[in-house]
Parts: structure tokens; sequence; C-alpha cells
């Protein structure tokens, strides 16, 4: 930069005046002739790009969350984007969940079978309970004692009652 600048500072008082007198005729060739051209040319390119992206968006979308149907979107968008239905289901589809699961569901089957329908529900034991000698400590039977006994039998679910007495039968 400082080479140039002495290369400026070297130069005739009527160089310079002849540098700057082309330069100051280039720039007016430059507004009157070729700005206008360039403008046109911009205003052209930015209508266009103004119509391009919001036509191509669909496409732009899909290909961007890379959509496992972008090839069929952007088919669609190209035949049937000018349609505005068309545009709107190109859309909608891009936007649409694009992971494996969209299609699938979750299906819970509950294969709880009841063999006596009429018989009451075994008890429920709850950690501490004693029978027989065995305390339940939640998944086994420990025998308190040291006896050699054997693990408790449940016992029976109560025999139906007689017809209105108030007693079991046994």
């Amino acid at each position: 930069m400082n080479n140039l600048k002495s290369k400026w500072e070297d130069q005739e008082q009527a160089v310079k005046l002849a540098i700057g007198a082309g330069a100051a005729i280039a720039g007016l060739v430059f507004v009157v002739k070729i700005l206008p051209a360039l403008v046109a040319a911009l205003g052209i390119g930015a209508f266009l790009a103004i119509l391009f992206l919001p036509f191509w968006l669909p496409t732009i979308i899909a290909f961007y969350r890379k959509h496992p149907s972008k090839g069929g979107i952007l088919a669609l968008n190209f035949f049937l984007g000018w349609t505005f239905v068309g545009w709107i289901v190109a859309l909608v589809w891009a936007l649409s969940d694009n992971t494996g699961r969209a299609g699938t569901q979750s299906v819970i089957v509950n294969t709880t079978v009841n063999a006596s329908a009429g018989a009451p529900p075994p008890p429920h034991y709850q950690v501490g309970d004693v029978i027989n000698g065995h305390r339940f400590d939640g998944a086994a039977w420990v025998p308190t004692q040291t006896s050699q006994q054997a693990p408790p039998v449940p016992p029976a679910a109560p025999a139906a009652t007689a017809q209105g007495d108030g007693q079991t039968a046994i």
C-alpha cells in the first residue's frame, strides 16, 4: 500500500488530473449505461427468486429434513406444484413425520386368563406375613425356625354360604 501511495505522490499534477478525469468519465458511463441494465437484471432476478423459493419450499424442506419420500415430494411439487392444491399436499407431506415410526402403531394385548370366573381371587401376601412357621420375604417363604417343615400351603378359599342362614358349609 505504501508503494502505491509513493507512486501517486511521485506523479506530476497533469497526470493526476488526467487519471481523475478518466475515473470520472468511467464512473459516469457506469452510472448512465451499465447501472440501469444491472438494476433491471437484478430486478428480474429478484422477481424470479421471489417466485422460485416459495414454489420449491416443500422440496427444500423435504431435502433439509432428510425425508424418506423426498423423491416423491420433488415429483409432486414438479408436476402438480403449480396447482395450489398440489403445492399444499407436497408441503404437508414434507412436514409430516419423517422417522420410521410414522406408519406404525403400538398394540398392547392383555392375555390374562381367569380359569374359574366364579372363584375368589387368590390371597395377596405381604412381606412379613407368617403362615405355618414360614415368613414371606416378598419372593419366597422362609422358615422362621430351624424346623424342617414344608413350605406353607395357602389356606383354602372359603366355601359358598348356605342359603341365607349366614353359616358357611364345610
